[in-house]
């Protein structure tokens, strides 16, 4: 019985680091996405880059946005949605000659590029 209450005591214990471990992840990958999108975002009053936001189980993660009113919010734990609530012309994402044309589709697979390694860290870690 001893071994029994230890290895639930274990098992209960590694649950705990691995949701733990995906949380992280989950806002690392959100903050790196954000990176990105701001590093790709084209500036001429700043608005539209200070924006970028990340939300994660309906709650928004941005020091800079004052508002969440209009953030498509995510609803579960395990979607991520990086982007802005800031309406802009869709000439700045598809049709601009100065270089911003699909700046969120660039930002978008550098994410995607890097959440993978990033995940399996923090869930390493974690684990470990």
């Amino acid at each position: 019985m001893i071994g029994e209450a230890i290895v639930r005591a274990n098992l209960k214990k590694a649950e705990s680091n691995l949701e733990k471990g995906l949380m992280d992840s989950f806002l690392k990958i959100g903050e790196t996405g954000v990176g990105y999108l701001k590093d790709e975002t084209p500036v001429i009053s700043g608005m539209l880059r200070n924006s970028m936001s990340y939300t994660i189980d309906g709650r928004v993660y941005s020091p800079l946005i004052k508002s969440s009113a209009n953030v498509n919010k995510s609803s579960d734990k395990t979607t991520i949605y990086i982007g802005t609530n800031v309406d802009y012309a869709p000439s700045v994402e598809y049709l601009s000659d100065n270089n911003s044309k699909g700046f969120m589709h660039r930002a978008y697979k550098q994410t995607i590029q890097k959440a993978d390694a990033i995940f399996s860290k923090i869930i390493k870690e974690g684990i470990g």
